[in-house]
């Protein structure tokens, strides 16, 4: 008998099925909205767990968070969709996170002796859409959590120390108050840039500077720097300028004294020294599964 899930889409050439065997070896944390009987009727349940006994497109989902979603049912009966995500090395890009999305058929369903759902026995798609994630949390930005920050459009990349405190300086100098980031990760952000035509070519190069100073009381706190390429821009507008969304390329080493300066190139794994200093922020973050960088 064929089934409606095996008709869903695929965007990424690779063997799902072995996706859900790596999902159990690595304990990925998966998601699972069903459609089950809960209290004497049919509900929309939220199941987080982890996968048992893969074999091919089944698998055994071991419960360990259950909630029953307060709506009208929107999946068919004995239906589910799924989700989980898997980090792999990419060459080029480094470390990378791809999320995987799908339904299924739930074929079983095993109950504690107080009547919650511990395991169910599911049927996964053949396949699936899988995208690439955010691999870090992005923070809801406040001028608050630092002392100084500004985005600036460039050319290239500054060379010496003087080019880039001229540039600075002269920034300073004609920008308006507050903070141009919306929302920030360590791997990239979204900025309220000017509207300018060129800012809205996406050359693919790195040419979006992002400079901000730490609220901290050290007499040795050093700047970030960050260089990054612009990935699209939003409709949203402000005070003639754009919701631009920028994925980070090269960060400066600030710790390096030489007047020529120094571009550590940070794609796909982010900035480890802003990865740090967000994780005290991390309250402020946005669950966002499908939205790239």
């Amino acid at each position: 008998m064929r089934l409606a899930i095996d008709d869903i889409c695929c965007i990424w050439n690779s063997d799902n099925h072995e996706a859900f065997a790596t999902a159990q070896r690595h304990r990925a944390f998966v998601k699972v909205v069903c459609c089950i009987p809960w209290k004497g009727k049919h509900s929309d349940v939220l199941l987080c767990g982890r996968l048992r006994n893969v074999s091919g497109r089944e698998a055994t989902l071991a419960v360990l968070q259950a909630e029953v979603l307060p709506r009208r049912c929107k999946i068919y009966q004995y239906g589910c969709d799924f989700f989980f995500y898997l980090d792999r090395r990419d060459p080029e890009n480094g470390l990378e996170r791809l999320g995987y999305k799908g339904e299924g058929r739930v074929l079983g369903v095993t109950r504690n002796v107080g009547g919650e759902v511990s395991q169910v026995r599911l049927l996964l798609a053949s396949k699936c859409v899988v995208r690439r994630m955010r691999r870090d949390i992005r923070i809801e930005w406040n001028e608050h959590y630092c002392r100084m920050s500004g985005v600036l459009h460039v050319t290239r990349a500054p060379e010496f120390g003087c080019d880039l405190k001229n540039l600075l300086q002269e920034h300073r100098g004609t920008a308006v108050d507050g903070t141009p980031i919306v929302n920030i990760s360590a791997g990239g952000a979204r900025l309220w840039v000017p509207d300018e035509p060129e800012i809205k070519c996406i050359s693919g190069e790195p040419d979006i500077l992002l400079y901000m100073i730490a609220k901290s009381d050290s007499s040795d706190n050093l700047p970030y720097v960050l260089l990054g390429k612009k990935l699209g821009y939003l409709r949203e507008t402000q005070a003639n300028s754009l919701a631009v969304r920028v994925n980070f390329v090269y960060e400066l080493d600030c710790e390096k004294s030489s007047n020529r300066l120094t571009w550590n190139k940070i794609a796909g794994n982010g900035s480890s020294r802003l990865r740090t200093y967000l994780r005290q922020y991390e309250g402020e973050a946005r669950e966002e599964d499908w939205l790239d960088i």
